[in-house]
């Protein structure tokens, strides 16, 4: 194998592992929203919580440097389209996780201990949470897209289909996770 095969190799394992991370919490943690379920809903705030230092900031890191290295060794440009969506992809994505998702999980974790996994608070923030999750997890697929294809300047198919990923996912998240009404243990009461 070459160097340049092992760098491929270790960045698609790593996006693997973030992409598939974050897929399967957010699925999950949207099954135990929709479905309101206060143990399981609260097993997934700290899941959560508990996978960003310990997965997705790993694996982001392992992508960003692995991405260089490819750069490097595969003589590429960063004036290429596709490497440059390719970097603001990666960037708006890390930024997202480590200011916005990340951070709120410990929120959402500290305000569930405080009023209970069953407020409406706690269930709406859970609910906003997961929405950006859901869009963060389109633009990871766009990027996808946009490293398999990697479009030059003026193909704007891949381009329109990778914009249209994110917006596709999150409205598909607005319609799971309407807001909710009344708080979970009233919901569960009235299911018994």
């Amino acid at each position: 194998m070459s160097a340049y095969e092992i760098y491929l190799l270790f960045h698609i394992g790593a996006a693997i592992v973030w992409i598939g991370a974050a897929f399967v919490i957010a699925l999950l943690a949207t099954r135990a929203t929709v479905g309101r379920d206060p143990e399981r809903l609260r097993t997934f705030v700290h899941e959560g919580e508990w996978l960003g230092p310990r997965v997705f900031l790993p694996s982001n890191l392992a992508v960003l440097a692995s991405a260089i290295l490819l750069v490097h060794e595969g003589h590429w440009s960063y004036g290429q389209l596709w490497i440059q969506l390719g970097i603001v992809g990666l960037a708006t994505s890390f930024l997202l996780g480590a200011l916005f998702i990340g951070p709120n999980w410990s929120r959402v974790a500290k305000r569930a201990e405080a009023e209970g996994i069953s407020t409406l608070g706690v269930e709406k923030q859970v609910r906003r949470l997961l929405f950006v999750a859901w869009l963060d997890l389109g633009w990871l697929a766009a990027i996808v897209v946009v490293m398999t294809v990697k479009p030059l300047s003026g193909q704007w198919t891949p381009l329109a289909v990778s914009a249209a990923i994110p917006v596709v996912f999150g409205l598909a998240a607005a319609a799971v996770l309407r807001k909710p009404t009344a708080p979970v243990a009233a919901a569960a009461g009235e299911q018994g």
